[in-house]
C-alpha cells in the first residue's frame, strides 16, 4: 500500500462519513508542531500536524505534505511559515492566518490582533506601534518556542 493509499484508509477510518470525500471535511486543524515523527500514511514527518475529527473526537497526526496535498479544506503551510520568519527575526510581521491562530488560542487578545492586522502591509510604522508590534511578535515567539511546539489551534 503506498502512502495516499494508507492515509485515505486511516483517515476514512477515523471518519463517521464512509468515503474519503466526505471524511477529509469532517477534519480540523488543531496543534502543529516540530518533531521526528510518523504521519498516520506511515512516511517519516519533521512538520506535524494534530488534526481533530469535529464530529467523533478522534485525533490524528499527520505530516504538513499530507495535509496539503490530501484535505484541501485545511491549510498549515502558511502559518509554519510566518512563524519560522517570526523566530529569525522579530521585527518581520506575522501573516494573517498566523495572528487568526494566536488568536483563537488566547496567546494574543483581540485588541492586539485587530492592532496587528491594522499595521500589517504599512512600511513606516512609528516607533510605538513598532514597539507594540516586536512585543506582540515576542508573545507569539514564546508560544512557538514552548517544547518546540509550533502552534496549538482550538
Amino acid at each position: 500500500m503506498n502512502y495516499k493509499e494508507a492515509f485515505i484508509k486511516e483517515i476514512t477510518a477515523l471518519s463517521e462519513a464512509n468515503n474519503f470525500n466526505m471524511a477529509v471535511l469532517e477534519w480540523e486543524l488543531v496543534t502543529i508542531f516540530e518533531e521526528e515523527n510518523n504521519c498516520i500514511c506511515g512516511h517519516p514527518i519533521i512538520e506535524n500536524c494534530e488534526i481533530q475529527n469535529k464530529f467523533n473526537g478522534n485525533i490524528a497526526i499527520v505530516g504538513n505534505c499530507c495535509i496539503n496535498k490530501f484535505v484541501k479544506n485545511i491549510n498549515s503551510s502558511n502559518p509554519f511559515n510566518s512563524g519560522k520568519r517570526l523566530i529569525k527575526d522579530n521585527t518581520r510581521s506575522a501573516n494573517s492566518s498566523l495572528l487568526d491562530l494566536m488568536h483563537k488560542n488566547k496567546i494574543i487578545n483581540a485588541w492586539e490582533l485587530f492592532f496587528y492586522k491594522d499595521i500589517l502591509g504599512k512600511r513606516n510604522l512609528s516607533p510605538k506601534q513598532q514597539a507594540k508590534k516586536i512585543q506582540i511578535n515576542n508573545k507569539i515567539i514564546k508560544y512557538i518556542n514552548r517544547k518546540k511546539q509550533v502552534f496549538q489551534f482550538s
